[in-house]
């Protein structure tokens, strides 16, 4: 009985004096962030996604104490933006990528080896929640995307 009180005490002291650790490394460490932040779109200045990254970096910066100044990179079809992000950019927190369908859904299932897939990001916020949608010609022959769908999968892969 007295080694099992023993035993608990001991990992007791452990867990504790852990806890002590983790407390004094994190107390060491400054609060983040120490310097401006990126935030990189891919739109050009002047449209929608532009407004919301401008209007998100205003209100994390005043939140935060330290600049969030938005950096478009448009072109590529998105893949500029984003290569640059998430590829060329340190992974310290001080460059974040506003994300947008194109280059995380329409890319990876558009394309068969995409420049970007969605093991490189970390989705983080979810800020805009907007509905996709497809249109076609009155004219064209499909009426439904299904229709559309069927009609593209015997055509050759480009």
């Amino acid at each position: 009985m007295k080694t099992k009180k023993v035993f608990v005490a001991l990992v007791v002291s452990v867990f504790v004096a852990g806890i002590a650790g983790m407390c004094l490394v994190q107390a060491a460490e400054p609060a983040y962030p120490t310097k401006q932040v990126e935030l990189i779109q891919t739109a050009a200045p002047g449209g929608g996604q532009d407004a919301v990254s401008r209007a998100v970096a205003e209100y994390v910066t005043k939140k935060w104490g330290h600049p969030v100044v938005v950096v478009n990179k448009p072109g590529g079809g998105t893949v500029t933006g984003a290569h640059y992000a998430l590829k060329e950019a340190k992974p310290d927190g001080y460059t974040i990528f506003a994300e947008a369908q194109i280059p995380s859904s329409m890319m990876v299932a558009g394309m068969l080896n995409p420049p970007i897939k969605l093991e490189d990001r970390i989705f983080i916020a979810r800020v805009v929640l907007d509905p996709i949608c497809f249109a076609v010609n009155a004219d064209a022959p499909w009426k439904t995307f299904k229709e559309l769908s069927d009609w593209r999968r015997p055509t050759p892969k480009n």
